[in-house]
């Protein structure tokens, strides 16, 4: 099934070829010896569970006895039980001309900022990201953490609202929804980046929200995760 670690390897048990409803998986270290084997003697009739097990740490993982998958959850989730997870939401309602900035400057390494968001209009808006920009004081905000039980802050050196921009910064992404008009012809529209943007170190970024409909009530979203790579 692949190397763990250096010192770690999983190997499939020979009771995986008898046609037992379990998968069964064994460990081997580095010398080559197994560690708790898993054989068919322990899945006599399919309802014991089969670990995988690292012998590091003592940890394991387990197979669901109904359907024999490996349980796991994405790293994101895991980043919000490890209380590194963030997040900054709100709505308002913008004139035709209106429009709402975030400024944010992430830290230096080690620590990376992998971040998406979710904007949604009733009317007309045009969505702006700008790297590398010079901003003012603007109005301070406080980053949620998605783990309540977690008192973490964010790394994250600058998160405001509306600072006066001396530097605009490289325009890194755009888009535009919505229809403006009457409240008859005006619609609604969204965008979202489902896909993480790592951000820069060092740096300073706009995510700018500008409105082209009178009346518009745009909500808006922002998530984070910050991790620290092991390579």
């Amino acid at each position: 099934m692949g190397s763990h670690d250096a010192s770690t390897q999983w190997i499939q048990n020979d009771a995986w070829n008898d046609g037992l409803d379990a998968i069964n998986v064994a460990v081997k270290n580095s010398s080559g010896t197994i560690l708790n084997p898993a054989t068919s003697d322990n899945q006599t009739n399919g309802s014991q569970k089969t670990l995988l097990i690292d012998p590091t740490t003592g940890g394991s993982a387990e197979l669901d006895n109904s359907t024999n998958t490996l349980q796991t959850i994405e790293y994101e989730h895991h980043e919000i039980h490890a209380g590194s997870h963030y997040y900054v939401c709100g709505y308002g309602t913008y004139a035709a001309d209106g429009q709402v900035e975030f400024q944010l400057t992430t830290p230096a390494t080690p620590k990376e900022i992998h971040m998406v968001f979710d904007i949604v209009s009733t009317g007309a808006v045009v969505f702006s990201v700008y790297e590398g920009a010079t901003v003012a004081a603007g109005t301070a905000i406080t980053a949620l953490n998605n783990n309540r039980n977690s008192e973490n802050p964010t790394s994250l050196t600058l998160l405001q609202r509306d600072g006066a921009v001396s530097v605009a910064g490289t325009l890194i992404e755009q888009s535009a929804f919505g229809v403006s008009g009457n409240p008859n012809q005006r619609k609604g529209g969204n965008t979202d980046r489902n896909k993480e943007l790592i951000l820069k170190y060092s740096t300073t970024y706009r995510f700018l929200i500008e409105s082209n409909t009178a009346d518009n009530i745009i909500s808006y979203c922002g998530e984070w995760y910050e991790h620290t790579p092991k390579n």
